[in-house]
């Protein structure tokens, strides 16, 4: 657990010394043949320590988790319903069986177990030339960069561990460096690499050259009901995507949407992203203030639902510029969020009324799932396989020009483009969190290709064929 009162800067290492640690029980075995046991397991410090159970003293069995370590899910199912088995092998042999009562807590222990065994090369700002900034906040800003060599462009984001501190969000950065590290989404912005300095954390993201949707609303104006589709189904995805892995993402808005290269979407900034593998729902109350869900306003524990709301209000203030509900102060606002019926433009499109209408509905039990929104008759004349491969051409596709900063603020693309220095701190040679630094296989590899983020994983895929089979 974070403690997030803790402002000390040489406290940083400890603060975050659980980045990729893991706990819990499970079942263990030791080679195929062999019968089943409960064991408590925990992943500190890149090394899965065994024990027989959460009082014992020592472990049984410490696994060193290295680059001679591998995990892979297996079809062996233990007779019980919606168990999952994964097991450890070290040089390509079989070391350890592993059961989770859910999915989600498998694919948490085989994530945090992929991630220590990447390459850890050492990446700084001075393999880089920095173009333009792209965006920036309280915490830090997002900068335009190529690689020297490769002559890549990235998106790094800078953060400030002194800032961070100071502002009582320690955890934003590990939970954003976490999900997006875990996640491979088409319509999710794509981490690459991970580094910091004393002073700062980096994260080396995708760079989606169409700019915030946030942008083209302010220049363009409303969105085109058809391109407003096209987004809306492209985000579902993405938000599904994250709920299935246990994520709520709690922070949708125009700002957060980017397009890509071909014009389709890609969710970025999961600094509030919560991450609910191990509970049910949380309470805390964060997000945009106009996208917030009644049950977050009113204190009540929230879940995945709330995205779905916010998906409502994104939809709406795509179609007649505003969101549903106002008021003169915020108390006023949130008293018409929780109370007031949303009011609609008489002449927004039927069903894209109809659809925001049920998204915005005040029980969050009530709220649609991903399978009624892909269901509604909004999306009528989308093929749902045919989004998910990203098939469907965007009528907006950014121009190809020597100007990469073109749908980016000009408040930002005019600053200087410097990575500014920050102040040294005296335990500056301790500042660095062991196990931040991450390196996505075949990134800036001289010649090599970049991941395909197009290709969906194959259960995803299947799901979505079963859905246009049987709902649509």
């Amino acid at each position: 657990m974070f403690n997030l009162n803790c402002t000390k800067m040489e406290d940083l290492p400890l603060l975050f010394s659980d980045i990729l640690s893991l706990e819990g029980e499970l079942d263990v075995r030791d080679s195929p043949q062999s019968p089943w046991r409960k064991s408590f397991c925990r992943i500190i410090d890149a090394t899965l320590e065994l024990f027989e159970d959460d009082i014992a003293a020592s472990p049984f069995v410490t696994i060193q988790i290295n680059s001679s370590i591998t995990v892979e899910f297996d079809d062996d199912s233990k007779g019980k319903n919606n168990s999952f088995y994964f097991h450890v092998e070290k040089d390509n042999e079989f070391f350890y069986g592993f059961y989770a009562e859910k999915i989600e807590e498998a694919r948490r222990w085989v994530d945090i177990i992929r991630a220590l065994t990447m390459p850890q090369l050492k990446v700084t700002m001075d393999d880089f030339n920095i173009i333009s900034v792209l965006g920036r906040g309280f915490l830090g800003k997002v900068m335009l960069v190529e690689h020297k060599e490769t002559k890549e462009m990235y998106a790094i984001k800078s953060v400030q561990k002194k800032k961070l501190i100071e502002s009582g969000r320690p955890h934003t950065i590990i939970a954003e460096r976490n999900i997006m590290m875990l996640i491979k989404n088409p319509f999710i912005i794509q981490l690459h690499f991970a580094f910091q300095t004393p002073t700062k954390f980096y994260l080396g993201l995708e760079y989606a050259p169409g700019g915030e949707l946030f942008y083209h609303m302010e220049h363009i104006g409303l969105i085109p009901v058809d391109d407003a589709r096209l987004y809306v189904a492209e985000i579902s995805i993405a938000l599904e995507h994250l709920h299935k892995y246990g994520i709520v993402y709690r922070d949708l808005k125009p700002e957060n949407v980017l397009l890509d290269a071909q014009g389709h979407v890609k969710l970025t900034d999961f600094g509030l992203a919560k991450d609910l593998c191990e509970v049910q729902n949380t309470s805390t109350f964060c997000g945009t203030n106009h996208y917030l869900a009644p049950e977050i306003i009113r204190n009540e524990p929230y879940s995945y639902e709330i995205d779905w709301w916010a998906l409502g209000i994104l939809l709406c203030e795509m179609l007649t510029g505003v969101t549903p509900f106002d008021g003169e102060s915020r108390a006023k606002m949130f008293d018409s969020i929780t109370q007031d019926e949303p009011m609609l433009p008489t002449d927004i499109d039927n069903d894209a009324g109809d659809l925001i209408l049920k998204l915005l509905t005040k029980n969050p039990k009530e709220r649609p799932s991903f399978e009624d929104i892909a269901a509604h008759k909004f999306f009528e004349c989308l093929d749902w396989e045919l989004v998910v491969d990203r098939r469907y051409v965007p009528n907006f596709v950014p121009e190809e020009i020597e100007r990469p900063t073109m749908y980016f603020p000009p408040e930002f693309t005019q600053e200087d483009a410097i990575d500014s220095t920050i102040e040294s701190y005296p335990a500056e040679d301790n500042m660095n969190v062991t196990g931040f630094s991450f390196f996505a296989p075949n990134v800036m590899d001289d010649g090599a290709k970049e991941v395909d983020m197009d290709v969906m994983d194959t259960d995803m895929l299947e799901e979505y064929q079963k859905l246009g089979e049987t709902e649509l």
